[in-house]
């Protein structure tokens, strides 16, 4: 068993490393490699698919040039977003407004009561997002540089 691997994940790949074994050959090896390289538990992937969430919410929120979002908007413009796992989330059906919110609730994140024109719904704030933007999903806008000339000069 790997010494990199926790209690838990030695408890997941114990029966996989087994079979390695018995296979024989380099697949022990190549088994302990696997074991300690992939991810080993669903809280790792449950925190990867919430920091896409953010940076995905971060970004509509940008495109759009506003401050305030209708929950339904916001899983709408999601359920587009064929290269992303929300169009299919649950089950083969799209992100919901319920499982929307669930996913936001540890970060502090809550859904407020607004108008936006005529329209009186719930929905999200960019504001209540800031911090968890700035923890998990910073802006990806990169900042061009001036055009830098720089005098190598001959070497003698």
């Amino acid at each position: 068993m790997p010494v990199e691997l926790g209690d838990r994940a030695a408890d997941n790949w114990r029966h996989l490393l087994a079979i390695a074994d018995l296979a024989g050959g380099d697949r022990p090896r190549r088994a302990g490699i696997a074991a300690v390289a992939l991810p080993d538990s669903r809280v790792d992937h449950e925190e990867n698919i919430c920091e896409l969430l953010l940076g995905d919410i971060r970004d509509l929120f940008e495109k759009c040039r506003t401050s305030r979002m209708f929950s339904e908007e916001i899983v709408l413009a999601l359920a587009d977003m064929y290269d992303r796992p929300w169009p299919e989330f649950a089950r083969g059906k799209a992100l919901t407004k319920a499982k929307l919110a669930r996913l936001l609730r540890p970060f502090g994140i809550h859904t407020m009561t607004f108008r936006i024109g005529r329209e009186l719904r719930k929905g999200y704030c960019a504001d209540s997002f800031r911090d968890a933007f700035s923890r998990y999903a910073p802006s990806t806008t990169v900042t061009p540089l001036q055009d830098i000339h720089v005098d190598i000069g001959t070497q003698t």
